[in-house]
């Protein structure tokens, strides 16, 4: 079940968050609310929630600086701020927090439980990888058995495989499944001899080359559909990866 946490001073609609989305949600999430920031951080750190979403402009503390000190001791807790349009000016804040989305006021029901079901898929996935892993933590301390270490890589692999588009890091990965970060580099690279990056680009590449292949979505949105938002970074990853621009792999994709 994922941990959901709402801040919002006003009564209101605080009740009316709630109401959607334990509506839309049922028994796929748990659902507590606070009317400050002040609220939210004390209740993160009992409670630990999976996905805040906070009211930018509370009395006290803002939804940004509970945000802030909330990455502090959950440094992987997904946000989503909500907001009027007039407060974007706040976004280079956000950004340096990663903010995963906002949910603009006057809320809509509609977007408010799209934007939600979004942010929980990926809390799904993890949740899903760490419940393979309920053996004792897989670290240099009290390392399994060969056996047990090739299936955990599987899964992992199985995970890079169905999850690519997502920000995933080789230290959210190895917080997972209750490993060191070097330490699970060093397992990573001995089974698959590549590196953590490596093998997650690969992924991410071969991908891309299908999509080029067999769609006709723009080089934007296949970069953003296999975990590269930025153009130019896909451009450049792309070439050096296969040796051409993905628009030339396009027109003229080699024999493999």
């Amino acid at each position: 079940m994922i941990k959901i946490l709402i801040a919002e001073d006003e009564a209101l609609e605080r009740k009316f968050l709630l109401k959607i989305l334990a509506d839309a949600l049922g028994s796929a999430a748990e659902l507590r609310d606070v009317e400050n920031g002040l609220q939210a951080v004390e209740l993160a750190r009992l409670w630990r929630p999976d996905l805040l979403l906070l009211d930018i402009r509370m009395p006290g503390m803002t939804g940004l600086e509970a945000a802030e000190e909330i990455r502090t001791f959950l440094p992987y807790v997904r946000i989503a701020l909500i907001t009027a349009y007039g407060e974007f000016s706040y976004a280079q804040q956000a950004i340096r927090l990663h903010v995963s989305d906002y949910i603009l006021k006057p809320v809509e029901d509609a977007m408010l439980i799209s934007t939600v079901k979004r942010l929980m898929e990926p809390i799904r996935q993890e949740q899903k990888l760490a419940d393979y892993f309920t053996v004792p933590p897989l670290s240099a301390k009290a390392p399994q058995g060969s056996e047990s270490q090739q299936t955990v890589m599987e899964r992992v692999d199985s995970y890079l495989r169905h999850n690519y588009a997502l920000d995933i890091s080789l230290e959210r990965v190895a917080d997972i499944i209750g490993a060191s970060p070097g330490y699970f580099s060093k397992l990573f690279k001995q089974h698959f001899g590549q590196t953590f990056l490596e093998r997650l680009t690969q992924i991410r590449i071969q991908q891309a080359k299908k999509l080029l292949r067999t769609t006709d979505k723009s080089t934007r949105e296949i970069g953003e559909a296999v975990g590269y938002p930025s153009i130019t970074y896909f451009n450049a990853k792309f070439k050096k990866e296969t040796g051409l621009p993905p628009a030339e792999y396009r027109r003229n994709p080699p024999e493999e």
